[in-house]
């Protein structure tokens, strides 16, 4: 109703709480709107279950009970797949799938008994925390009216189809009483997402509460009552979920992913052919330097060793943070774009079964770049990547005046672009 109005961002519901106080019986509660739907699909939290997920297009997926009674790895491992299929499920841009693109339209519901420390995946969640367990009466009598309940629902769904076309031609309006572009503070560009899931909630209850209004019997004050019941839940998800991501967002940091993205964006340090990169590689490691050719691009992933990043990353004149395996890990695993097998953060590419790499995912370091120059990522396009479909706003790797349009000034362009110069000076006169 609203796709020409809002971009299509999708959100996940996740329910956490510890265990025994009714995240199941709650999901189940929420799954049941969609009672007789071929296309429910509950798949425990593990690895293989969810890895199914991917495969899965219009339908409704829980995943249930993500907890921490397993080891480290595994729940690395589940962690890593639950991450993936959200971020893909829910992703503006285009994703892929073991090499193949893929579009998932899934609602999704997941329940655990903690917070995934993962940036990219919560804010494309809606938070709801369910701090105490439900009355066993109350639990009782909500399953017992719940074929009312599925029916209220129902005749609201068919009075939005009655309605579709005025609503629709009202879009706008409803859009402009809950636009929260005006939002000004340093984290916007973060927030984006969670925000328009907060403009996307609200809209809805705008409409809902016309609904009563025309529909049931129901005095101002009894909408009124009701609807700042509905709006005081959202807005504590609302915050909630932007708890998460800002907080442990301020103790990781992503000094080390600006850089990535600064030195993939202006400099010749990637190469998507393996024979020029492993020659390079070698070359280097003969004589002891930093390898010219820092990633190998295979199509879907920036391939790099760890310690060759964290070298690289050592010659950037601006990090005041000292980098180490652990924090570059932390926080490419916070952003969602490390590829996770097996519980390791590493592992041996096709192309190279003897050294083990970080695999960035091409698609994650898009939204990232996107966030910065507050574009969609599908706008984002590097002059190495050859699976970009972006042919209207340049090359990112283009140094023309042409692409200034794509970074907020020229200025800040030149700033960067002579701190990319005084950086590779300053290697080359470190090299033998």
């Amino acid at each position: 109703m609203f796709e020409n109005e809002l971009d299509e961002y999708g959100f996940t519901i996740y329910i956490y709480a510890d265990s025994g106080l009714g995240k199941t019986e709650f999901s189940k509660l929420l799954s049941d709107i969609f009672e007789d739907h071929d296309n429910i699909i509950s798949l425990s939290s593990d690895k293989y279950a969810i890895k199914k997920a991917a495969k899965l297009k219009d339908s409704l997926i829980v995943i249930d009970d993500l907890n921490r009674t397993v080891s480290s790895r595994i729940r690395n491992s589940n962690e890593a797949k639950l991450c993936d299929f959200i971020q893909m499920n829910q992703s503006s841009g285009n994703c892929h799938y073991k090499d193949i693109e893929v579009k998932l339209d899934n609602i999704a519901i997941v329940t655990a008994e903690y917070v995934i420390k993962n940036n990219s995946t919560i804010n494309r969640c809606l938070l709801v925390q369910l701090e105490n367990a439900f009355d066993s009466d109350e639990l009782t009598l909500l399953k017992k009216e719940h074929g009312k309940y599925i029916a209220f629902l129902k005749d609201f769904i068919l009075w939005l189809c009655r309605n579709y076309e005025k609503i629709s031609d009202e879009s706008a309006y409803y859009k402009s009483k809950n636009d929260n572009s005006n939002i000004g503070n340093e984290n916007s560009g973060k927030l984006k997402r969670i925000m328009r899931t907060y403009q996307i909630l609200c809209i809805t209850l705008d409409i809902f509460k016309r609904y009563l209004k025309e529909q049931h019997d129901l005095t101002d004050e009894h909408i009124k009552d009701l609807s700042n019941i509905c709006k005081t839940s959202i807005e504590n998800c609302i915050n909630d979920t932007i708890d998460h991501c800002l907080t442990d967002d301020n103790k990781i940091g992503r000094e080390f992913i600006n850089e990535i993205l600064l030195g993939i964006y202006q400099e010749d340090i990637v190469s998507a052919d393996f024979a020029e990169y492993s020659k390079e590689a070698k070359k280097a490691r003969k004589n002891k330097y930093l390898q010219r050719y820092v990633f190998y691009f295979d199509g879907s992933y920036l391939c790099v060793e760890a310690d060759v990043l964290t070298n690289w990353l050592k010659t950037r004149l601006e990090l005041e943070v000292v980098p180490s395996k652990q924090k570059v890990s932390a926080q490419l695993r916070y952003y969602g774009l490390l590829k996770v097998i097996g519980g390791e953060y590493t592992s041996t590419i096709s192309e190279d079964k003897s050294r083990k790499y970080y695999q960035l995912y091409l698609q994650r370091l898009k939204e990232c770049q996107a966030e910065i120059a507050n574009i969609s990522a599908d706008e984002v396009h590097y002059g190495w990547d050859d699976t970009s479909r972006s042919s209207d706003y340049g090359s990112w790797g283009d140094n023309s005046d042409d692409c200034f349009e794509n970074i907020d000034d020229q200025e800040t362009y030149e700033l960067h672009t002579n701190r990319s110069f005084l950086k590779n000076r300053k290697k080359v006169e470190q090299r033998p």
